[in-house]
């Protein structure tokens, strides 16, 4: 074994060694990048004569730029790291202004310390922490801009601003990826300019780049201009097969709950709003040719602004790019595209009523554009075809009041290893577990005592304008271990609706009763913090009732206003109790936001 590292080492060093090579001192230029050392081909067993990098491989390493992961083993295909990608520009920073590349004899250190001390020092960019991670493209414009200046970095190209589908103008690297291609570094990767800044690169694609940068024979045209407004037909020709239907799985693998969702990428990057995910322990996404692909994993989030990306098992998808913050624009005409009411590939069309809507901290899109449930996590779409927003939403009370989380606030995926759903349920749960117990022992310590029932509960009872009452109270079982939210209306004829809710102590399903003894029927179901939002569907699991004219349909319309308003009460109770908690610290978060708005 000793031998063997030892080995290894010593190849490494010959490596990084035979890199080295000296160069006469020159002043700062394009002119100081000329071949140091030859290249002989087949000497990469990897870089074949027909490789399409075979020509940018052999240039950086004839330059001083890049170098093979072995002496015989270049990695062509394989993902460039980070650190990688700052040695690349150091070299190419170094050679540009003094005519040589001497920093590993230079500093001291780890490989990573030496070319980290000569960035900093030499102001090339290095605001990573994990170095040794797969470096995006985004990423990979960062550092490698900042290897050169302007000078030497003449712009060729006509590239308007927006006119790069796929690179918002908020984003850290737009001024890099901006200046690329107009020196022709950067071309993007179909007749759009798509960037792909989210996606790995390859050490053949980096050689490329690198390369260009060093060589201006070797820069590239190309003219982008802001595209054309495209109708619905066109958007939903093109783009509607990137937008898919998702169904989510609890602990136990029965579906509870629906919704949209639309690829980012081809390689099974896919956004969704959190509160679809919220609870499952597995999901499946269905495309529009029928296929069913497998969720890998979570790759970021965001509860508070209600955003996911996860990872399908699968390539090769139909994706969407995203719109710069620009085309959020007051009175543009949009398009959504979503799976409402499980009515998969369905599109709409509006205009965005306002550019940012603020509830609860977060700043919607509020558009037209009618979405309904089980649109949440579908695309609103720019006539740009690039998607603007994640279809969340709806204002009940008025009419095509509707709202879009903006693409702006979806970061860092791609970047980073999977969050399972199944670990981000348990997470979830526990913070509602602890939730219940602080209420249990507030409620056993403050609550009043009765006898009949062994419970421990707190009320509140308000009188209304038509001389009935509405009546809400939370209950704590300490036989049963569960805690019931409740809510009742009796109107001036004694009649009386009710809804009830049962929060067990580390369960996943939330199990609702609705009562009427004005329709005489009794219905009861499960539901899911996740499923149940404002606009959820409540799905009835049993049905019995002694009036022959009263319907399930009936029961389910009647179910979901008496639930928001069952929790609406729990939300007074709670801020009465002084304990801090919400309704959103039991997982009905988006009913919580829904409320306070």
């Amino acid at each position: 074994m000793k031998r063997r590292i030892l080995s290894i080492l010593l190849t490494a060093c010959m490596v990084v060694s035979a890199f080295v090579f000296p160069a006469s001192a020159s002043a700062a230029g394009l002119s100081n990048f000329s071949a140091g050392r030859a290249y002989t081909q087949g000497q990469y067993s990897d870089v074949s004569a027909s490789n399409t990098f075979v020509d940018n491989v052999r240039t950086a390493y004839e330059l001083g730029i890049m170098q093979g992961q072995s002496s015989s083993y270049f990695g062509v295909k394989s993902n460039l790291t980070r650190l990688a990608a700052l040695i690349i520009a150091c070299r190419i920073h170094s050679i540009y202004n003094t005519g040589t590349s001497v920093i590993e004899s230079t500093y001291t250190g780890t490989t990573q310390e030496k070319y980290l001390q000569y960035a900093k020092a030499n102001g090339l960019y290095t605001l990573f922490t994990d170095w040794s991670a797969s470096v995006t493209r985004g990423e990979y414009a960062l550092i490698l801009g900042s290897a050169l200046p302007d000078a030497a970095l003449t712009a060729i190209n006509t590239v308007a601003d927006g006119s790069i589908p796929d690179v918002p103008a908020t984003a850290s690297y737009y001024n890099a990826v901006y200046r690329l291609y107009r020196a022709g570094i950067l071309t993007g990767s179909d007749s759009l300019g798509t960037f792909y800044p989210s996606s790995y690169i390859t050490r053949g694609a980096a050689a490329a780049i690198a390369t260009r940068l060093a060589s201006p024979a070797l820069r590239r045209s190309v003219a982008l201009s802001v595209s054309e407004k495209l109708t619905a037909e066109q958007v939903y020709a093109r783009y509607s097969s990137a937008v898919a239907y998702i169904e989510v799985k609890n602990s136990s693998g029965t579906s509870f709950a629906s919704g949209s969702g639309f690829f980012i990428s081809a390689d099974g990057y896919f956004v969704t709003c959190y509160h679809v995910i919220d609870g499952a322990y597995s999901a499946a996404v269905e495309t529009t040719d029928g296929k069913t692909y497998q969720v890998s994993g979570v790759s970021a989030y965001s509860k508070t602004n209600d955003w996911a990306v996860l990872k399908v098992n699968g390539s090769g998808f139909n994706y969407l790019t995203v719109a710069s913050a620009s085309e959020n624009v007051g009175g543009a005409t949009v398009y959504a595209i979503g799976s409402p009411l499980g009515l998969e590939n369905t599109i709409s069309q509006g205009i965005v009523s306002n550019t940012s809507r603020t509830e609860d901290g977060t700043n919607y899109i509020q558009t037209t554009a009618a979405i309904s449930s089980g649109s949440s996590g579908g695309a609103l779409i720019a006539t740009s075809g690039r998607v603007l927003g994640i279809t969340s939403g709806s204002y009940v009370e008025g009419q095509n009041l509707n709202l879009a989380v903006p693409m702006t606030y979806v970061t860092g995926y791609g970047t980073g290893s999977l969050t399972s759903l199944s670990a981000l349920a348990q997470t979830a749960l526990t913070a509602s577990a602890a939730g219940w117990d602080t209420l249990a022992g507030y409620l056993k310590k403050s609550g009043t005592y009765d006898e009949t029932y062994g419970t421990y509960y707190v009320e509140t009872l308000e009188t209304t304008s038509d001389g009935g009452y509405n009546y809400g109270y939370m209950e704590y079982d300490p036989a049963e271990k569960n805690i019931l939210f409740g809510y009742s209306y009796t109107d001036s004829t004694k009649s009386t609706v009710a809804a009830f809710i049962y929060l067990p102590a580390v369960a996943a399903q939330y199990q609702a009763d609705l009562q009427s003894t004005d329709f005489g029927f009794k219905a009861s179901g499960t539901i899911t913090a996740s499923s149940f939002t404002q606009n959820s569907t409540y799905t009835i699991s049993s049905f019995s009732g002694s009036g022959s004219s009263v319907t399930r349909a009936q029961v389910q319309e009647l179910a979901p206003p008496m639930l928001a308003a069952d929790l609406a009460y729990a939300e007074v109770l709670l801020d009465k109790s002084g304990t801090g908690l919400t309704i959103a610290s039991f997982g009905f978060t988006s009913m919580y936001q829904y409320l306070q708005g």
